[in-house]
């Protein structure tokens, strides 16, 4: 396991296309971390890397339910640990994080349709408010 610190983009993107997993960790009060999102999880998103979250908050929980990421227990770091490695037993699932992934971001992430919502979003207000 390595720790990065502070890096150009450059540098961190070479970190992550070499990584097994990305660990998104956060620490604090719940309003903190809940309806976050990391910039390594689109970067993971990006490099088809599954994550491993401390946290059951926004992104977490779109990377579970994608089965791209896994949610470690936060109560227990030994727990969290065997469930990280179980993670990275899984070889066949590694596998298809890559996929997913793509699909996940193109479904759900891709930012021309984002755009176009929020253009929407913004349409409907102006004409609701006359």
């Amino acid at each position: 396991m390595f720790f990065v610190g502070h890096v150009p983009k450059q540098i961190a993107a070479k970190w992550i296309l070499a990584s097994d997993v990305i660990v998104c960790l956060f620490t604090g009060p719940r309003v903190v971390w809940k309806d976050a999102v990391q910039n390594k999880f689109f970067d993971a998103l990006a490099a088809g890397k599954p994550t491993a979250s401390n946290f059951e908050g926004f992104q977490s929980i779109v990377a579970r339910d994608a089965d791209i990421g896994i949610i470690m227990d936060p109560a227990s770091p030994s727990r969290g640990s065997r469930q990280l490695i179980a993670m990275l037993s899984e070889a066949a699932w590694r596998d298809g994080v890559a996929e997913r992934s793509a699909v996940l971001a193109r479904n759900d992430f891709d930012r021309e349709r984002l755009v176009g919502n929020l253009a929407n979003v913004l349409q409907r207000a102006i004409a609701e408010r006359g």
